[in-house]
């Protein structure tokens, strides 16, 4: 299977601050998911605070400088591709769509992104030299999915996708800021990956509308 191309980088630099986008790279790769597709039209809704989300670094790392990362782009390339894996006609929709005019809709609602940093270990009087450890910062990632019927825009199902990476501190600032990227984009892979596999695996749909198991 053709694989997605490799991590992106560096596009807005402005004073002591830059942004990065995190985008169009997989680890656990979409493309390779080998399914029969659903034969239903899905709308995809992602909301605002999800499209819009920005990471910033701090305090995963510290630094001189502002980092940020464009975690919401992520989310919405990779959830597209998600959906669209598991049905034959996908539509990215702006705004709520029109009763009738899709079979499914899929919305994805930003639950929560945030770090898991342990604190330091404090000196005490007896301590004669203090010997720092590395520290190891996790990143977790939470999506909200939610399938409506297009027709009447019953709510069909709910879950929440849930991923997360950890890296450990140490290298300097530079190496810190590329462990951090990694861990941000392995955790959108998560997501992603697991949004594809319980849309295949019958997430909105009755049993005439399942595809065959999925594999890898």
């Amino acid at each position: 299977m053709k694989r997605l191309p490799v991590f992106f980088l560096l596009s807005l630099f402005i004073g002591c601050s830059f942004t990065e986008k995190v985008y169009e790279v997989s680890s656990l790769d979409l493309d390779e998911i080998q399914a029969e597709k659903i034969t239903l039209s899905a709308a995809l809704v992602f909301s605002e605070d999800l499209k819009d989300h920005i990471q910033d670094a701090y305090p995963a790392i510290t630094s001189t400088q502002k980092y940020e990362l464009q975690v919401g782009k992520c989310l919405c390339y990779y959830l597209t591709k998600a959906v669209k894996v598991a049905y034959q006609e996908v539509t990215r929709a702006e705004e709520e769509p029109m009763p009738g005019k899709f079979d499914r809709i899929i919305k994805f609602h930003l639950k929560g992104s945030r770090y898991i940093i342990p604190p330091s270990p404090e000196a005490t009087p007896s301590d004669k030299q203090i010997v720092s450890t590395p520290r190891r910062v996790t990143y977790i990632l939470s999506v909200k999915m939610e399938a409506y019927e297009g027709k009447n825009g019953q709510l069909l199902a709910k879950t929440v996708l849930d991923g997360n990476s950890i890296f450990t501190r140490g290298g300097g600032e530079t190496a810190e800021f590329e462990k951090l990227k990694q861990a941000i984009r392995t955790a959108v892979q998560q997501v992603s990956y697991n949004a594809a596999s319980r849309l295949i695996s019958g997430f909105a749909e009755s049993e005439k509308h399942l595809s065959k198991p999925f594999c890898r």
